[in-house]
C-alpha cells in the first residue's frame, strides 16, 4: 500500500509540474505547506471546542444549577442566558466540524479534500448571527454581576479552573470566523491551481468572509435600532414616538443654540463681548429622514448614587425637508437654522465641527428629497454613513463541492435594506362616472348629463379615461333613460409642494 501510495503521489507531482511549470523543489514546498496549514486548521479548532466546552461546563451550567435555589442562586437564570446566549449551540456546531475535520486530516495526502467541511456547515455558522447581535447586552450584564460579591466569588473560583476569566472567553466566537477564512486563504495559497480541491477552497473562503461580512452588518444595524429606541426613550414626553421602520440613527452632536438676537445680544455684540455667553447647550439628533434638537436635562433614577438617565426637552423635531441651513457671514463658527416660522442661530465650538454638520446634514436631507421624489430608486446608505446589507452581503451556502465540476458562484441575495417611511400626500382619486346599464342605446343627444354629488362636478361632455367609445350606429330615438346618480366623498385638500422643496412631510 505504502508503494502504490508514493507511486501516484510522483505520477502527481511529475503532472502538475507539467501542467502549471513549476519546479519539483516548488511543488514539493507547496504539498509540505499544505500539510502543515491543515494541521493548523485542526489544531485551533480543537483548542476552540475546547474554550467553547469550557465556557459551558465550567461557567454557564454552574450558574444555571445554582440560579435554581435562592441558596445557592450567584445571579438569576435571565441574566445567565442574556449572558451566554446562544453558546451551548455553537458548541454544537463546532463539535461536528472537529468530527469531520478530524476524519479528513488523520488520513491526509496530496489529494485531501477539506473544502466540504466548511461547505457542509456554512449555513449553521449564521447562527453566529444572534451571538454577536447580544454581544453588546452580555458584555453590559456581565459588567454589573462583576459588581456583585457573590459572583466575583463564583468568577475567582471558576478562572483558577479554567485559567482565564470569563470576558476572555467570550471573545472567542467573535474572533473565530475571522480566523477561519484567514486560514483558508493561506491554504489556497499554497493548493496548486490543477487540484480538484482549489476551486471548491476559493468558495469556501469567499463563503466565509460573506457569512463574516453579513454577521457585522446585521449587529450594524441591531446596534443602530438599538440606538434609535435609546434617543427615544431620551426625549421628555410621551407623543415623541421616532422608532419605525427605515428611521436610522446617523450622529449626535453638541453645540450653542439661540433664537433671534435679543437687545442685550445686540449690545454685547457692539461692546464686543461674548453675545454666546448665556445660550442654550443643545444636543442634536440626525437621522437619515429626521432631525431632533433638545436641550439635556437630568432625571434622578433614585436617591442613590447611581447615574442619572440623560433626558432632553425637544426643542425642534421636523423632517429633514422642512429645514434649511445657511452660512454665517459674521463668525466661522456659526449658522442659521430655519424650520418654517422659526429661526436659530447654532454656534460649533470650532469650524470644522460646523462644517462637519452641515455635510452631514445636507447628505441627508438630499437623500430624503431624492427618495420622495423617486420613490422606487434605490439609494446608497453608505452616504449616510448608516449600517446597511449590500447586494453582496448575505451569503449563500452553495458552495461547489470539490467532486464535481466547478460551477460560477450563485448571485447572493442580501436582504432588503430598511427602506426609508415617505411622507405621504393623501389625495382622492377622482370619481369614475358610472355607465349607463347595458340594456340602454347608444348615446343619445336627448339624454341630460348625470348628476355628480361632489365638491365640483366633473365634465361630461368627454367620457372618463380608459371609457369605451359608443359605437357609432343610427338608432331610433332612445326612451328616457333614469339619470345614474354617482356620489363622492368631499375631495380633500393636496398639499401644494413648496417651489424649492419636495412636498411637506407630515408632523412626525
Amino acid at each position: 500500500m505504502g508503494n502504490d501510495a508514493s507511486t501516484r503521489r510522483r505520477a502527481g507531482i511529475i503532472q502538475a509540474e507539467k501542467e502549471e511549470e513549476i519546479s519539483h523543489e516548488q511543488l514539493e514546498h507547496l504539498l509540505k505547506r499544505r500539510g502543515q496549514i491543515s494541521k493548523e486548521i485542526l489544531e485551533t479548532e480543537r483548542s476552540y471546542v475546547r474554550g467553547l466546552e469550557i465556557l459551558v461546563n465550567i461557567w454557564m451550567k454552574p450558574l444555571l444549577e445554582a440560579s435554581s435555589k435562592p441558596s445557592t442562586r450567584v445571579i438569576r437564570e435571565n441574566k445567565v442566558l442574556i449572558i451566554f446566549s446562544i453558546i451551548p449551540d455553537i458548541l454544537k456546531i463546532h463539535q461536528n466540524i472537529l468530527k469531520e475535520m478530524e476524519e479528513v486530516i488523520s488520513e491526509w495526502d496530496d489529494d485531501s479534500l477539506l473544502s466540504p467541511v466548511f461547505s457542509n456547515n456554512a449555513e449553521a455558522l449564521m447562527q453566529y448571527t444572534t451571538f454577536v447581535n447580544n454581544y453588546n447586552e452580555s458584555l453590559k450584564m456581565l459588567a454589573r454581576c462583576n459588581k456583585k460579591q457573590r459572583f466575583l466569588v463564583f468568577s475567582e473560583k471558576a478562572k483558577q479552573q479554567s485559567g482565564m476569566d470569563l470576558s476572555a472567553y467570550m471573545i472567542m466566537p467573535i474572533q473565530r470566523l475571522p480566523r477561519y477564512h484567514l486560514l483558508l486563504e493561506d491554504l489556497i495559497k499554497h493548493t496548486r491551481k490543477s487540484h480538484k480541491d482549489y476551486v471548491s477552497l476559493r468558495l469556501a473562503a469567499e463563503e466565509i468572509k460573506r457569512v463574516t461580512n453579513y454577521i457585522n452588518e446585521q449587529k450594524g444595524i441591531s446596534e443602530n435600532m438599538h440606538r434609535v429606541l435609546e434617543v427615544q426613550n431620551s426625549l421628555n414626553g410621551n407623543k415623541h414616538i421616532i422608532f419605525t421602520e427605515g428611521r436610522w440613527f446617523i450622529s449626535e452632536s453638541k453645540f450653542k443654540l439661540k433664537s433671534k438676537d435679543s437687545k442685550k445680544d445686540k449690545i454685547r455684540s457692539k461692546l464686543g463681548t461674548n453675545k454666546w455667553k448665556n445660550a442654550r447647550t443643545v444636543h442634536s439628533f440626525l437621522f437619515n429622514d429626521l432631525l431632533i434638537v433638545g436641550q439635556s436635562t437630568i432625571l434622578n433614577t433614585s436617591k442613590s448614587k447611581t447615574p442619572s438617565k440623560k433626558s432632553y426637552d425637544v426643542i425642534l423635531k421636523n423632517f429633514l425637508n422642512e429645514v434649511n441651513t445657511h452660512q454665517s457671514a459674521d463668525d466661522p463658527n456659526v449658522f442659521k437654522i430655519e424650520c418654517g416660522d422659526k429661526q436659530y442661530s447654532a454656534r460649533f465650538k470650532t469650524p470644522e465641527g460646523k462644517v462637519g454638520w452641515i455635510t452631514e446634514f445636507e447628505k441627508a436631507k438630499a437623500s430624503m428629497i431624492e427618495i420622495m421624489r423617486n420613490p422606487t430608486k434605490s439609494i446608497s446608505s453608505s452616504n449616510l454613513r448608516s449600517p446597511s446589507v449590500s447586494e453582496e452581503s448575505k451569503p449563500s451556502v452553495n458552495i461547489v463541492p470539490a467532486t464535481t465540476s466547478p460551477k460560477s458562484p450563485e448571485t447572493i441575495t442580501s436582504p432588503k435594506s430598511p427602506e426609508i417611511t415617505k411622507p405621504t400626500v393623501t389625495t382622492a382619486k377622482s370619481p369614475e362616472i358610472t355607465k349607463s346599464p347595458a340594456t340602454t342605446s347608444p348615446k343619445s343627444p336627448e339624454v341630460a348629463k348625470p348628476t355628480v354629488t361632489s365638491a365640483k362636478s366633473p365634465e361630461t361632455t368627454k367620457p372618463p379615461p380608459g371609457a369605451a367609445k359608443s359605437p357609432a350606429t343610427t338608432s331610433p330615438k332612445s326612451p328616457e333613460v333614469t339619470k345614474p346618480t354617482v356620489t363622492t366623498a368631499k375631495s380633500p385638500e393636496i398639499t401644494k409642494s413648496p417651489a424649492t422643496t419636495s412636498p411637506k412631510s407630515p408632523e412626525v
